[in-house]
């Protein structure tokens, strides 16, 4: 169809400007003077798939050139969420006994550049009981080995938990003239900015503004508000 995106390459028309400097990334605002002098955070991270926290060890962390503050879950007075999918599957906003997954947040480190971070990060000392890590999704589906015990299952969104009846599907199709059945793969997809994801914030004219690689934006902005209690 002429004229029309349905049928045709669809050709991107932003890419030059971020493949020759012309965009603007988190890492540019180091350079603006709203900045000037502000702290880094960099987070410490699980390296195992599924396991308990026995303990976190940060002392040598805090003794770190340039470390200005250290923080795991229970230094936070922050709820727990919902995980997006099942609202019994609570996330904390750092892992609080137990990580489910690798690269997980354990920890936060405050410092005055952002390399002291990083190598602060590596003084971390994380003593793990490692569970069993679900890799496929057929066997996760009946495996007892839970992520979130507190649902029950490993199967985080149904039509019970989309408020609708557990017969639904059958409901549904028994008085389909038709039913196709088939098996369809699909692959994992994760965003995947330019830049690896970060984030900066400052205080201007009583306004916290922000800017985040995300495709969420206002999602984020009600969390921060409601972690941050700003009236807005």
């Amino acid at each position: 169809m002429a004229g029309s995106i349905l049928g045709n390459r669809v050709l991107r028309k932003e890419d030059p400007k971020f493949l020759t400097s012309g965009g603007k990334y988190i890492e540019d605002l180091n350079d603006e003077p709203m900045f000037a002098g502000a702290l880094h955070v960099t987070y410490v991270r699980s390296t195992v798939a599924h396991a308990k926290l026995i303990n976190i060890d940060l002392s040598e962390c805090k003794n770190a050139p340039g470390v200005v503050a250290v923080f795991t879950a229970s230094d936070l007075d922050l709820e727990e969420e919902p995980s997006g999918f099942n609202p019994l599957a609570k996330r904390s906003h750092l892992a609080s006994g137990k990580v489910r997954w690798v690269g997980e947040l354990v920890a936060a480190i405050v410092t005055e550049r952002a390399d002291q971070g990083e190598d602060a990060a590596e003084r971390a000392i994380i003593d793990y009981e490692t569970l069993e890590p679900l890799i496929d999704l057929e066997h996760a589906m009946t495996s007892t080995n839970l992520i979130y015990e507190e649902c029950g299952t490993n199967i985080v969104m149904g039509t019970v938990e989309m408020g609708m009846p557990d017969n639904t599907g059958d409901e549904l199709f028994k008085d389909c003239e038709v039913v196709v059945k088939g098996r369809f793969m699909n692959q994992r997809v994760a965003p995947c900015p330019l830049e690896a994801r970060g984030s900066a914030a400052a205080w201007i004219d009583g306004r916290l503004i922000q800017w985040i690689s995300t495709q969420h934006a206002q999602g984020v902005r009600n969390e921060v508000v409601k972690a941050n209690k700003i009236d807005a």
